[in-house]
């Protein structure tokens, strides 16, 4: 999905629900370590939905990496 700012989640067993935007998308990498991938913006009001979007976290690495940065020196 490259620069993609908004990804789109299929669950395979619990749809996100209404009220958990802001939850973690988690993932397991090829090295089998868990990362953070997303998080949620959207899932489904009565949580019956096949799927979800979330904010690429990738796609703002730079951008979280310098925001800690800059608490962890002030």
């Amino acid at each position: 999905m490259g620069a993609n700012v908004v990804d789109y989640l299929q669950a395979t067993r619990d749809n996100p629900c209404w009220g958990e935007n802001g939850a973690g998308v988690n993932c397991v990498d090829a090295q089998g370590q868990w990362i953070l991938y997303g998080i949620i913006n959207r899932g489904s009001f009565l949580c019956a939905g096949k799927y979800a979007t979330s904010t690429m976290i990738q796609s703002h690495l730079d951008w979280i990496k310098k925001t800690i940065e800059a608490k962890e020196l002030a």
